[in-house]
């Protein structure tokens, strides 16, 4: 053997060796599927999907290449832009799958009540766990982010309104100092300005006469 022969020998690799590739340089033909610029996952998720569903041997061959094609048009629809969405979105259709599956068991005729309650159980928890994957796969997305904006709406006397927060207290709506100034008449006197202890109509004692 020659020495191009045995380098060429040396430099091959063995098999079931993990060759890595950078995903940016491939150019992917399932990407509609699992949203991966790698094919290896693309297809590896869709026959994960395909084993989940209700696909008897049998079943007749068009009956099992439809519904592979109805599991293929989901992943589609949904537009996996990544692995994540990939994956997320291959468990929401096992779900659905399984679900339907319980649903359908619970509906067989004659049999025992508690086979009934049990698939019913089931499907209910997986008709859960579905709302909750569509509901990550939106977050994920940045839909079903909602601002919601409370604002009191005051109207006073006079057809004034304050929006905003407003302090109240007693019942009676606070006015601000503004307002107060602008309800208040321009030839109005000055307010005789008084001790905290002193009152109208009333004498302070003084504090020898308190004594005795």
């Amino acid at each position: 053997m020659s020495k191009s022969r045995k380098a060429k020998a040396i430099q091959a690799p063995d098999p079931g060796t993990l060759v890595l590739q950078d995903p940016q340089s491939l150019k992917p033909k399932l990407k509609e599927l699992g949203g991966s610029n790698s094919d290896e996952f693309n297809h590896i998720l869709m026959n994960s999907v395909s084993n989940t569903l209700r696909i008897r041997a049998t079943d007749k061959p068009e009956d099992r290449t439809q519904m592979l094609q109805a599991a293929a048009a989901t992943l589609m629809s949904l537009k996996p832009e990544n692995e994540l969405e990939g994956m997320l979105i291959g468990q929401m259709i096992a779900c659905n799958a399984a679900a339907m599956e319980c649903f359908r068991r619970a509906m067989l005729p004659d049999q025992p009540l508690i086979n009934r309650q049990t698939n019913l159980s089931f499907a209910t928890k997986l008709s859960r766990t579905y709302a909750l994957h569509l509901e990550t796969l939106d977050k994920h997305r940045g839909k079903g982010q909602q601002t919601v904006r409370v604002e009191h709406v005051t109207v006073n006397a006079g057809g004034q309104a304050i929006v905003g927060n407003v302090s109240t207290g007693g019942g009676v709506t606070a006015k601000s100092e503004e307002q107060a100034h602008e309800d208040t008449p321009a030839d109005a006197p000055e307010p005789e300005m008084r001790g905290p202890f002193e009152t109208v109509g009333e004498a302070v004692p003084e504090r020898g006469d308190e004594e005795r």
